[in-house]
């Protein structure tokens, strides 16, 4: 195997187990890989919740291996947005909270191919 792309993630449970212990357990195990892409999220060293800062920890680890790497940072896809916000409207008009700003993609924009 020459290259992964590791896209295994957890962002409801055990975030740190998946993303920080069982990642660097990957990584130890990864070294003869000649390149390894990591997908990630844009503005994780800017949001305050466990799961992007695990995130991040997850390519603090990967910048710091000697494997060949490509971490490519997204903004939230579209239907993510969608269920965040717009699932559901109440007397016929969505409530969005507070003055958030959102900038999503198209998942198949971000597809590796």
């Amino acid at each position: 195997m020459d290259v992964i792309i590791h896209s295994a993630t957890s962002p409801n449970k055990h975030t740190k187990v998946v993303e920080v212990s069982g990642f660097n357990e990957l990584l130890r195990r990864a070294k003869h890989i000649k390149h390894f892409i990591y997908p990630s999220i844009v503005g994780i060293d800017e949001i305050p919740l466990n799961y992007y800062k695990h995130k991040l920890e997850a390519e603090i680890l990967l910048k710091n291996s000697t494997i060949p790497h490509t971490i490519v940072r997204a903004t939230q896809f579209h239907h993510f947005i969608d269920e965040l916000f717009l699932s559901r409207s109440v007397l016929k008009r969505y409530i969005v909270p507070g003055n958030i700003k959102c900038q999503s993609v198209d998942v198949n924009e971000f597809a590796i191919i």
